[in-house]
């Protein structure tokens, strides 16, 4: 990880534990380009760990290590590296002192004490078989082998955890061997993706940041030896929890309200994609952080080779600004250049003028990229009862490819083959139990030896698919808009495609999903409010939602019209004065069909809806008046996709569904 904005500050935020005066800490930061690659399985009864051993490490260390924590370890030649194999004994005596000792392996087992602490495990098998995070350069490479061990448990032994639960492991993890690490380090958990940690004493608030337009970042290994991040810690944490002086209330300052304004600055340029306002900011960091904290820690904070490279004549017509890494000194740089191109020109000063040193591309993508999904799979379907007092209509039967499916799960197949990662369930408290049976409890082996092959086959996906899944209890059924905002934490600050569970797509078309065709509309559309759409003829318009729209684009915009108007079951004569859509025929309306892909600012509209009491005709708190709302201050767009929807809780549409996909 790479910490953007904020150095400092997550220590110095957990010293509120202490002090209340004190600021909450606030950092941005970034997974790299870079990692750790590993196979897992699960383990009898150990925790094994083959991986590649730098250079900088001594094997002949790792071998005396063994003889005194209790475990043993093999070191096999080969080109250009070593390969070293961990075998310990799960056991928490062992385990505590192989973390304790502060050897190579303490990490892995930190964690792996942590897990077996809190859950009935057996055993990991991870074979790290490629890497390429650099090691012991400012970047958390030991915060990733954390994550990375935290993760294989989590998913070998469907422990249903989020990434903070993998993040909050990691940390217990490696605060047990001698590094004593800040929280700030496992945000390599989320990925290439920028995300702002606030840290106020022990409570830690992450969100992910979305970034408009590419940013094409450079880091730059100083090659200094000298540097010492436990002095410039010694000094920086002198001032801390109560300062005694003018220069340590100085550095409160500095890591406080300062920070907290730059920070907040960045975000928003962050999510404008604005690169020329975020390399002022890094200047501006520095210059704070050189005037407030070098006072504290002049022998390693006077740094001459950052400033001779971030300072180089030669740089400046390609960088947007520079700051230092991490805890500072002369370790790491940070260079935002202007375009791709421009990083390519910094390379080549770099390489010529300071031959001595080391540079990492890092680039920072458009989260335009829809990776979450919400399915609305709460609510009553009066129209089944009796078979509804027992079951969700989202969990009903459908036969496909020769497999007997609940309806929710076509929905997570097709969500998947769309290339979404995370999938959100909103469910009522009654069916909880299940979802959790559906996606999370592995199948009883006496009845997984009565399944045919191709239902065992199924079963392995099975399991594939229910770690993308998370079940999000919806307590009130209070409409749709209300079951949307019960997923706002899941969702974060990502765009999202959302669907009701009890309305099956079925594509006309044989490369796309209707799910993948709204999601590209998203992506050429660049990236506003997205309604999937299908043309109902005027005596229906009193049963759906109808859009109005403009003229259909072209290019890029193929398909893609920019949405006008909104209305929800409007009558025949409404829609025919106020919703006609140009092109299409006499009598013929745009309806939603089920598919949207939306952004996060849906989230406060609902809630000021919620709060205020708003709510629809029938009682409830509607999405489609929260688009309509929406549709004031931002841009929406609608795609016809091609495809048919079948609406389960009419029971002939079921039927209709059911015959369609068992192909009859």
């Amino acid at each position: 990880r790479i910490c953007l904005f904020g150095e400092h500050t997550d220590w110095a935020g957990n010293f509120r534990r202490f002090n209340s005066a004190i600021k909450v800490g606030s950092t941005i930061v970034s997974g790299t380009n870079q990692g750790i690659y590993a196979q897992v399985r699960k383990h009898k009864n150990s925790l094994v760990v083959h991986t590649l051993i730098p250079q900088t490490v001594d094997a002949q260390t790792l071998l005396r290590d063994e003889q005194e924590h209790g475990y043993t370890v093999s070191v096999q030649e080969m080109e250009p590296y070593k390969k070293a194999t961990l075998h310990a004994p799960m056991n928490v005596s062992v385990l505590r002192s192989i973390a304790s000792s502060g050897s190579f392996f303490s990490y892995a087992a930190g964690v792996a004490y942590k897990i077996l602490q809190d859950y009935k495990v057996t055993g990991v098998e991870i074979d790290c078989y490629r890497c390429t995070l650099p090691v012991a350069k400012g970047l958390s490479s030991s915060a990733a082998v954390c994550v990375l061990v935290a993760r294989s448990f989590n998913r070998i032994f469907n422990l249903r955890g989020t990434t903070r639960f993998e993040m909050e492991y990691a940390y217990r993890g490696e605060n047990l061997t001698p590094s004593r690490c800040g929280r700030m380090d496992q945000a390599c958990a989320f990925g290439n993706r920028p995300v702002v940690m606030n840290y106020d004493a022990d409570d830690l608030d992450c969100q992910e940041i979305s970034v408009a337009k590419p940013l094409h970042y450079l880091l730059v290994d100083l090659a200094f030896p000298g540097k010492s991040t436990t002095i410039i810690l010694q000094g920086l944490q002198s001032a801390y929890p109560f300062p005694q002086n003018e220069v340590e209330r100085s550095a409160h300052k500095l890591f406080g309200e300062t920070n907290l304004d730059i920070v907040k600055r960045a975000m928003e340029a962050l999510k404008e994609g604005d690169a020329k306002k975020l390399g002022e900011l890094m200047w501006e960091a520095q210059e704070e952080f050189d005037k407030h904290a070098k006072p504290l820690c002049p022998s390693q904070l006077s740094m001459p080779i950052l400033y001779s490279l971030i300072h180089d004549p030669s740089l400046k017509p390609h960088i947007h600004g520079a700051k230092g890494v991490g805890s500072q000194g002369d370790g790491t740089a940070q260079l935002l250049c202007k375009s791709e191109e421009s990083r390519e020109e910094a390379i080549k000063v770099i390489s010529q003028a300071f031959p001595n040193m080391t540079t990492l591309p890092l680039t920072l993508e458009p989260t335009g990229k829809v990776r979450k999904a919400v399915v609305l799979a709460a609510g009553f379907s009066h129209s089944h009862y009796p078979v509804t007092a027992s079951t969700s209509v989202s969990l009903f039967p459908i036969v496909s490819d020769n497999i007997s499916k609940p309806a929710v799960l076509l929905h997570v197949e097709q969500l998947d083959e769309a290339g979404v990662e995370e999938i959100g369930i909103v469910v009522m408290k009654t069916d909880v139990f299940a979802m959790e049976n559906l996606f999370h409890n592995k199948l009883e082996e006496q009845k997984y030896r009565k399944l045919n092959n191709a239902q065992k086959a199924y079963a392995r996906k099975l399991s594939r698919l229910g770690l993308k899944v998370t079940i999000i209890v919806q307590d009130l059924q209070e409409g749709m808009g209300h079951a949307v905002v019960t997923a706002e934490d899941f969702v974060a600050d990502e765009p999202f495609v959302l669907v009701i569970a009890h309305h099956l797509m079925a594509s006309t078309l044989t490369n796309e999903n209707c799910f993948q065709q709204t999601m590209a509309a998203f992506d050429r559309g660049g990236g506003v409010d997205t309604l999937a759409v299908r043309t109902v003829s005027g005596t229906h318009t009193s049963s759906y939602g109808i859009i109005a729209c403009g003229e259909i684009g072209k290019g890029d915009r193929k398909g893609i019209r920019e949405v006008t108007g909104i209305a929800e079951k409007p009558s025949p004569s409404f829609a025919a004065a106020n919703l006609v859509t140009p092109g299409l025929k006499e009598d013929r309306f745009l309806s939603v069909f089920g598919i949207y892909v939306l952004k996060s600012h849906i989230f406060p509209i609902i809630k000021t809806m919620i709060n205020t009491n708003c709510r629809s005709t029938g009682g409830t708190f509607s999405l489609t008046e929260a688009l309509i709302e929406s549709l004031k201050d931002h841009d929406v767009q609608a795609v016809q996709v091609e495809g048919k929807r079948y609406d389960l809780t009419n029971p002939t549409r079921y039927a209709a569904a059911v015959a369609h996909y068992a192909g009859t």
